[in-house]
């Protein structure tokens, strides 16, 4: 498998197998899913691990066998993937919740405003252009 598939098995997994459904993403509001992905990013370094863990250690469960050998690559990997489902849990998080903003009403804030060939929606946060707000990039 290659690494996007990889990181797909294992949101499958988290989502089936471990019950982390959008309601439990969804509590996470304050970029939680993000900072743990961080953390898996480089989990043999504490001082970066204690910076960016957000939940209790009995939730830390990094690949085993942090040191430098020939299954380290391995090892790697399996971070790697669990940063990405987690990233990709975020992402979803994210755009749920534009969603819901978009179906109150508010419109799109980004700095700058994101549109696909004419498309009326920013392709960040997924909201739709304000009449008044931001401007489309040089294409």
């Amino acid at each position: 498998m290659n690494g996007v598939e990889l990181i797909a098995q294992e949101r499958q997994k988290q989502i089936e197998q471990d019950g982390w459904s959008a309601n439990h993403d969804d509590a996470h509001d304050r970029f939680q899913l993000s900072d743990a992905a961080m953390a898996y990013l480089n989990p043999s370094n504490s001082d970066h691990i204690r910076r960016f863990w957000p939940w209790d250690w009995k939730w830390w469960k990094p690949a085993r066998g942090n040191s430098i050998n020939d299954r380290y690559e391995i090892y790697h990997i399996r971070d790697l993937v669990k940063a990405g489902a987690l990233i990709a849990a975020e992402i979803d998080r994210l755009q749920r919740l534009n969603k819901k903003k978009a179906n109150d009403g508010s419109h799109c804030t980004c700095d700058v405003q994101y549109w696909d060939n004419g498309n009326s929606l920013c392709y960040v946060c997924g909201l739709s252009k304000a009449t008044s707000v931001g401007r489309s990039p040089k294409g």
